[in-house]
């Protein structure tokens, strides 16, 4: 219902403001931008299973770092293509509150038991019971899967910055994982208060944020 919503206020928005929607045909429509922040747990669910058509092929589970390297060639091709010119944030849910706690308790590990074993019964019944498949409640804060992703991350844009050190040499890049407390998405939008507050000589500074989550909408309107 809330997303909904969010997606109502989103059509309303464009109808009576049609500049604020623009798509980004060539590198050359994207404006100069000086911070780029990225959700990454949004981005991940991306890369999590096979794009393959056939329905089988998606339920089987890729390898672990097969991940881990799209992810990090996806992120490393969007920055070289924004260019942002001082900061790059990449931010991971950290431990949600307590009350949040129990509600994903329902909605994430209840329902995602419930889940498998729908779709392992399925599998039995076509004969495939050795099949793997990739079980969406890694993709939570403090799992091996997220902190093994922080690792390879990490060691990924440490390798790239050597490689391309002109390139990086004014950037800075700040990993907020899954250890610091907090959703991504309110994270990012400490950090660009943070930036915010800072700037000066009358530089108002350029933010751009990549997520799939329809939060931002609303958290950017109120910045």
């Amino acid at each position: 219902r809330f997303k909904m919503g969010i997606m109502r206020l989103m059509k309303t928005l464009i109808q009576r403001y049609p500049l604020i929607k623009k798509t980004i045909k060539f590198p050359s429509d994207i404006p100069p931008i000086d911070n780029l922040y990225f959700d990454l747990n949004g981005i991940i669910h991306e890369f999590c299973h096979s794009k393959k058509e056939n329905i089988l092929s998606l339920l089987k589970k890729k390898n672990d770092n097969d991940i881990y390297s799209e992810i990090c060639e996806s992120v490393n091709k969007l920055i070289k293509l924004i260019n942002p010119q001082s900061l790059v944030m990449i931010s991971l849910d950290g431990v949600a509150p307590i009350a949040k706690i129990f509600g994903q308790l329902c909605s994430r590990y209840i329902k995602g038991c419930e889940k498998s074993e729908e779709i392992q019964k399925f599998l039995n019944y076509l004969g495939f019971k050795e099949l793997r498949y990739f079980n969406q409640d890694q993709i939570s804060p403090c799992t091996d899967f997220i902190i093994n992703l922080e690792k390879s991350m990490v060691n990924y844009f440490e390798e790239e910055k050597r490689k391309n050190f002109d390139f990086w040499k004014d950037k800075k890049i700040l990993f907020s994982t899954s250890n610091i407390p907090g959703e991504g998405e309110y994270k990012i939008m400490e950090n660009i208060r943070e930036e915010k507050q800072n700037e000066n000589n009358g530089h108002n500074k350029k933010y751009c944020i990549i997520s799939n989550d329809s939060d931002f909408i609303l958290l950017s309107l109120l910045i």
